[in-house]
């Protein structure tokens, strides 16, 4: 369940109006090149820094067209009003069985996915408690 991101929204480590977007990493095992990341709207402040993450991550097919945020532990965040950004590379024949072994992780891709996130974190962080807003 939620239970974790649920109880850090109620009891924060750092204040919540410190908190510029919480970024979900869920099921980027299996990149094959391509990676969804979804609640980013187009133009924002937020896509301005995803763009430029992108560019230094360099070969990683981006869309926006998966099952969207609010489906993982990123809805608790969004319940309190707090920006989230899921990263997500797909449904698999494997998911949520005994088959999804750890030689069937895209090691390339996810290592790629993985930099795509901390360079959006960087650029986040860089641009300080408003980066979701300016």
């Amino acid at each position: 369940g939620l239970l974790g991101s649920a109880h850090y929204v109620r009891t924060p480590t750092m204040p919540l109006s410190n908190t510029v977007a919480m970024l979900n990493l869920d099921m980027v095992g299996r990149s094959n090149g391509k990676v969804n990341v979804s609640g980013v709207a187009a133009d924002s402040p937020l896509d301005a820094r995803l763009l430029a993450a992108a560019r230094a991550v360099g070969t990683l097919d981006i869309s926006r067209a998966g099952p969207g945020a609010g489906r993982s532990d990123d809805s608790s965040f969004i319940d309190a009003r707090i920006p989230a950004v899921n990263f997500f590379t797909g449904f698999h024949a494997d998911y949520h069985r005994p088959t999804d072994d750890w030689e069937k992780i895209d090691k390339a891709g996810t290592a790629r996915v993985a930099t795509l996130a901390l360079e959006f974190a960087a650029r986040l962080a860089d641009a300080g408690p408003s980066a979701a807003t300016r």
